[in-house]
Order: C-alpha cells, then structure tokens, then sequence
C-alpha cells in the first residue's frame, strides 16, 4: 500500500507545474536598476510573474524588439534564453495572449 502511495504521490510532483512556467501569466518588462550592465546595443529586462511574485533579471534584448515585448504575455516555456558567463539574453519568444 505505501509503495502505491509513494507512486501516485511521485507522479504527481513530477507533473505539477510548481514553478508555472506553462501558464500565460509571465511578463517580460524593462528593467531600470541594472542597464550600465548590459551590452551595447540591448537592453535590461527582468522576466516577472506577479501570480508567483517571482522574477528572473539580468537578461538582455536587443533595443529595437523592446516595443513588441511590453505588456504581452507569456508561458515561461516559450521564452528561448541564450546563457553564457557573461549575459543572459532573449533569443526568441512565443507569446500567448
């Protein structure tokens, strides 16, 4: 009997999406504290769930695709985000609303 519990009770936390990242609820925003860190050429910007009240920042996206971020939604699964030692940065986006 416990066996059986401790499966459902595994797949279960397997399947949770605790971290919501397959929720359209993220909002890729500016992020004004931190711009004399980035690259030239891009700007700051913070990826916020204020459901979570969780944030990821130090990310970077070129200045002319700015605009076509602000105030859409997105799932965090659809955001690709390069890494490397020195930046984070946003090379595509899917948004969902």
């Amino acid at each position: 009997m416990k066996k059986i519990l401790m499966v459902i009770l595994s797949i279960f936390v397997i399947s949770c999406d605790c971290q919501r990242k397959n929720e359209c609820e993220w909002k890729i925003e500016v992020d004004y504290e931190h711009q004399e860190s980035v690259s030239k050429g891009f700007v700051g910007m913070c990826v916020r769930n204020y459901t979570l009240n969780k944030q990821k920042c130090y990310i970077e996206i070129e200045k002319n695709r700015v605009k076509d971020l602000e105030g859409k939604m997105f799932r965090y699964k659809d955001i690709n985000i390069e890494y490397s030692k020195k930046y984070r940065r946003i090379i595509d986006y899917k948004t969902c609303q």
